[in-house]
């Protein structure tokens, strides 16, 4: 099934770029990070896998990648909602609970 009228060739590109994007921003993120982490608090001896700061500071460069990638997410969100409210129409939602 594909949606808004493209063809199937067309959704796979669009997911791959959206996808993309937002991997790319969240390792940069987490890369940058990690990288501060390596040559400026660890600088000697350096983290190795062993050690529990090595993994408490890779949950700290989660927390970066997530904030790096947010921008980038919400960019594709807004660019995908700004083109499901221009091509289809406004299907009523009735919150009130009553049937």
């Amino acid at each position: 099934m594909v949606a808004l009228g493209c063809t199937q060739h067309q959704a796979i590109v669009a997911a791959i770029n959206a996808v993309t994007l937002s991997i790319i921003a969240f390792q940069v993120g987490m890369y940058a990070f990690m990288a501060f982490t390596y040559f400026v608090l660890f600088p000697s001896p350096h983290l190795d896998a062993f050690d529990p700061r090595c993994w408490f500071m890779m949950q700290i460069a989660m927390i970066c990648a997530f904030a790096a990638s947010f921008p980038m997410n919400r960019r594709l969100i807004r660019a995908a909602s700004k083109k499901l409210w221009n091509q289809s129409p406004v299907i009523p939602i009735d919150l009130s609970g009553s049937s």
